[in-house]
């Protein structure tokens, strides 16, 4: 689409006191929709925009235009794009209201207005509604909605003891349900049957990443990731793979299209002892729990590090994003100071090779100068913004005092979903992205 020069071809900012908080690619339109605040009104409301990919081609993103300036998005409402299902969800917290749209023209399709509604989950094809469960009482209303037309397929309730739940998460007809220092819950709202897992064996993760294609799902706990099947067994625990991140920020984090490989940038475990531990982009099978390759600096004091170019270790400092490019079988990286570095890599999907196989690409590396809160498009030959293993879905929450945060459900990875309201982390990854957040977005 974009002819390869690797020179940035415009900045998506309308304006200097915006800050990006998300980025969404709409394949279904080919657009980037940026979810935004401004300081206009102290970064309090989101504000979201579709720009056609021809525009930027031209150099020219102010072709773009606003979306949803029907909704107040203020906090703690929220907007959550989601290519799966080809949908949209709003919530405006001035109304109550819930308001489903469609992603390919943004067009309405219905709205949701109960005030007792506590959040709503999207999984393929229906939406899971979770009702307020009162102090006293020891069962949560549950509502399953088609997500094409809102249609009620089925009410139910779940008993729980009246203590805090930890999350209620669905995947496909199971629902996840844990509380504070008690048992995993895997409920089939099919069937009625539940299987529990001890909670010695299954401690309150930060955050989750479904597998759908897999049937699989990966919790992130500090700096560990642990890979579950449905039948709450242990699948994977990694052998190489300590996240450097103990956040679980998805920027780090990348899933194959196949959902067989996470990619992520952690704490080089083979550092030498003299030197401060380091960072390093690992490769790992997620059936396996195996490093398969590795990017990361020579051990200090060795024949390889006397040879190594030393812009090379430090472009692994303070590493704030990952993507792995699987078509052209390049790693991008991306960290604090807003510098963007490429490596070349072999294809490891197909053909693993030990940690050597990834090398610094020998062109020099590109770098852009820091822009606060900002995000920038550059050419390539199969421009792509990051995806989510093919499918996934984004979701911006508006914040008070400019807490604004972005967040992604993918099906498989990548992208980010935050949620800074002190309630339980849920599906896919949980982050708090706080204002002001220098350097750019890739």
């Amino acid at each position: 689409m974009f002819a390869v020069t690797h020179q940035r071809l415009c900045f998506v900012n309308q304006s200097p006191d915006e800050v990006i908080r998300s980025l969404f690619y709409n394949k279904l339109n080919e657009s980037l929709v940026t979810v935004s605040v401004f300081r206009e009104d102290n970064f309090s409301s989101l504000k979201c925009r579709s720009t056609q990919l021809e525009y930027m081609r031209r150099k020219n993103p102010e072709g773009g235009y606003p979306l949803f300036e029907s909704e107040q998005l203020c906090w703690p409402g929220f907007v959550e794009f989601d290519d799966v299902n080809g949908k949209v969800l709003t919530y405006s917290a001035q109304d109550k209201a819930y308001k489903i749209w469609d992603l390919q023209n943004y067009r309405p399709l219905y709205t949701i207005e109960d005030a007792d509604i506590h959040e709503i989950k999207i999984s393929p094809g229906i939406m899971l509604v979770i009702y307020h469960k009162q102090p006293d009482e020891q069962r949560i209303p549950l509502f399953i909605r088609s997500i094409d037309t809102g249609e009620i397929l089925k009410k139910f309730s779940h008993i729980l003891k009246i203590k805090k739940i930890d999350f209620i998460e669905q995947f496909n007809q199971k629902l996840l349900i844990k509380q504070e220092n008690e048992d995993l819950q895997i409920l089939d709202v099919r069937s009625g049957e539940v299987i529990r897992v001890p909670e010695q064996r299954f401690l309150t993760p930060s955050a989750f990443i479904f597998l759908y294609e897999n049937h699989l799902f990966l919790t992130f706990r500090k700096n560990t990731v642990t890979v579950w099947n449905l039948s709450g067994e242990k699948v994977t625990s990694f052998e190489d793979h300590e996240l450097w991140h103990p956040d679980c920020n998805t920027n780090n984090i990348y899933i194959t299209a196949k959902q067989d490989l996470i990619v992520s940038f952690c704490r080089d475990r083979e550092s030498s002892a003299d030197a401060p531990r380091g960072g390093s982009v690992n490769v790992s099978s997620i059936f396996t729990g195996k490093c398969i390759a590795k990017i990361a600096p020579a051990p200090a004091g060795t024949e390889a590090a006397a040879m190594e170019n030393p812009r090379h270790a430090k472009a692994l400092e303070k590493v704030s994003a990952v993507f792995y490019n699987e078509d052209q079988n390049e790693i991008y990286t991306g960290n604090e100071k807003g510098h963007l570095h490429i490596w070349s890599a072999c294809d490891v999907a197909k053909d693993p090779r030990p940690p050597e196989s990834f090398r610094a690409n020998k062109a020099p590396m590109r770098t852009t100068a820091p822009r606060g809160g900002g995000a920038a498009v550059f050419s390539g030959s199969n421009f792509q913004p990051p995806r989510s293993g093919g499918r996934g879905r984004a979701r911006g929450v508006a914040m008070p005092g400019g807490r604004g945060t972005g967040r992604s459900r993918g099906r498989g990875t990548a992208g980010v979903r935050g949620r800074a309201r002190g309630r339980a982390a849920a599906a896919s990854v949980q982050h708090r992205a706080l204002y002001p957040q220098r350097g750019h977005i890739y």
